[in-house]
């Protein structure tokens, strides 16, 4: 190999002697704080996602609580109401 190629194995440059030790590898960085801006963020990113089955799902419960049942059921009578005439 030659010198200052990068090599993809180590992602440093090969025969730079500060890259002996491989890819610089750092941990994971902890929130401090800032967990309030990441649940704004992702609701921002993902908020769409999440809210359209949310909605559906709240438009399906509505329809079907137990206090609308007579409601209904008048409502899907008015075809074979004859009081039109």
């Amino acid at each position: 190999m030659q010198l200052g190629v990068r090599d993809k194995a180590t992602e440093g440059v090969v025969g730079d002697p500060d890259c002996l030790s491989g890819p610089d590898i750092s941990p994971p960085i902890k929130s401090q704080g800032n967990d309030m801006n990441q649940f704004v963020t992702m609701l921002s990113e993902y908020g769409l996602y999440l809210c359209i089955p949310l909605v559906f799902l709240a438009i399906v419960l509505w329809v079907y609580r137990p206090s609308g049942k007579k409601r209904y059921q008048a409502d899907g009578n008015i075809p074979f109401d004859d009081r039109s005439g």
